[in-house]
């Protein structure tokens, strides 16, 4: 067993508990709760489709720049927005 931690297990760590234990010592559970994440992700992408159908999606090339250009241009209902600090 590894006992050495990274600053990216430690800071795993701080984001949840689990996680960070997860991440350094079952490696196989984790790939499937993402795996679980992604599709519930997609369930509740489908879901905001069908609660606001005029929403305009935003490509994931240039995600910042076209939802910028989105808001200056009044969209109300944007899925994916990106944003920046």
């Amino acid at each position: 067993m590894n006992h050495t931690i990274s600053k990216t297990d430690f800071l795993r760590f701080l984001e949840c508990p689990r996680y960070g234990w997860l991440c350094k010592n079952r490696k196989d559970l984790l790939d499937q709760t993402q795996s679980r994440i992604a599709i519930q992700g997609g369930q509740v992408e489908d879901l905001a489709h069908g609660l606001f159908p005029k929403g305009i999606e935003v490509p994931w090339e240039n995600a910042f720049e076209e939802t910028t250009k989105l808001l200056k241009n009044g969209t109300s209902i944007i899925y994916q927005a990106t944003l920046k600090p």
